[in-house]
This record gives structure tokens, C-alpha cells and sequence, in this order.
């Protein structure tokens, strides 16, 4: 639980998002780094919730649909959360 609080805290100073959907993908975050996966079902089964991992599965499937990545925002949260100083070649898989 600690890695996603500091994930979150990480998140709210780099994303001008509501607490929920920052909390979602931190959530998020710390199993797809993890685990290795980008398998949703597995993501889901990570979250640390009381709530039953279908619903889990849900709101990992909501927070997708509709919603876009700024690549404004991105790549400075991700050099900051990498504490990436030097320059560096960034490369995004589209893979659907």
C-alpha cells in the first residue's frame, strides 16, 4: 500500500486529474510495472480494494474507455518518475 500512496503522491504533483482517477492509476501503475503485464484481468486482480476483483476489472475497463493520454503531460511524469536527467530515446508501443 505504501508504493501506491507515494505512486499517488507522485501523481498528483505532475497531473492536474480528480483524486479518484489518479488513485485508479496508480493503482494501476504499480502492477503493470510489477507484474510485467498489460493484461486488465490481471491488473485488476492487484488492486488493493475490498471491492470483488470483477469490479476491480470494471473500473480498470472505465478508466480506458473514452479517455486519452496528453503526450504534453506524459513524458514529463514519466521523467520524473524515472528520475531521468540525461537525454534519453523514448519509445511507445501502439499495441492494441
Amino acid at each position: 500500500m505504501n508504493h501506491v500512496n507515494e505512486l499517488q503522491r507522485l501523481l498528483f504533483q505532475n497531473l492536474n486529474w480528480n483524486k479518484a482517477r489518479i488513485a485508479c492509476l496508480a493503482q494501476i501503475l504499480q502492477p503493470l510495472i510489477c507484474a510485467r503485464t498489460v493484461n486488465l484481468t490481471q491488473i485488476s486482480s492487484f488492486f488493493q480494494s475490498n471491492a470483488k476483483q470483477e469490479s476491480s476489472y470494471r473500473r480498470v475497463r472505465q478508466f480506458f474507455s473514452g479517455f486519452s493520454f496528453d503526450i504534453t503531460v506524459n513524458i514529463p511524469l514519466i521523467l520524473s518518475l524515472f528520475c531521468l536527467k540525461r537525454q534519453v530515446i523514448l519509445i511507445l508501443d501502439r499495441t492494441n
